[in-house]
């Protein structure tokens, strides 16, 4: 989205990483959003989040989201996909806003989890057509057996192939955390 949108993911991760270790998603998560409004006070820009801390010791990955879209864990032994639950507003419209904190059991060997950006799901080909969320599942289904790093290039280069000649028009960014 150009240098503008550069320029507040820059200012937000800086805001989320000076914040105390000691303090839990949620609250780092409010803090950010509380100084971030300060910052881009009624010029309509904001930011959408999806801040995760995965504690493997005890099999839970703890979230909170900001208008971004859910997390994806994809179970390979019961060969189903599962949205994480979750609300919340972009960062950078209301100061005061009370971001929830989630918790998910993240502790079954073999388990995919996939963050994504819209991006990915709204590419369009050379026809116009979306590449989707259904397609973006069904190859991850397909290369859940590869290393994180494997899934991520699987999917990129899937949606490399699906674009085209046509050019990118959103960003794209792509996460997966695998449990070994």
């Amino acid at each position: 989205h150009g240098v503008p949108s550069a320029l507040l993911m820059a200012t937000a991760r800086a805001l989320l990483l000076a914040t105390e270790d000691s303090e839990t998603p949620s609250g780092r998560v409010r803090r950010a959003n509380r100084l971030l409004c300060r910052d881009v006070g009624d010029s309509g820009r904001f930011m959408t989040l999806l801040a995760m801390e995965i504690r493997p010791a005890e099999g839970l990955a703890r979230y909170v989201r900001a208008g971004h879209d859910p997390a994806l864990c994809y179970d390979p032994a019961g060969d189903n996909f599962a949205e994480w639950p979750g609300t919340g507003i972009p960062l950078g419209i209301e100061p005061d806003y009370p971001y929830a904190e989630y918790a998910m059991p993240f502790a079954t060997p073999g388990l995919v989890l996939v963050l994504g950006t819209d991006g990915i799901w709204e590419a369009r080909n050379e026809a116009g057509e979306m590449y989707g969320k259904a397609r973006f599942r069904e190859v991850v289904r397909g290369v859940s057996g590869l290393s994180a790093a494997g899934i991520v290039a699987a999917v990129l280069g899937d949606l490399e192939a699906f674009r085209g000649a046509r050019r990118q028009e959103d960003d794209v960014t792509l996460v997966v955390v695998k449990h070994l």
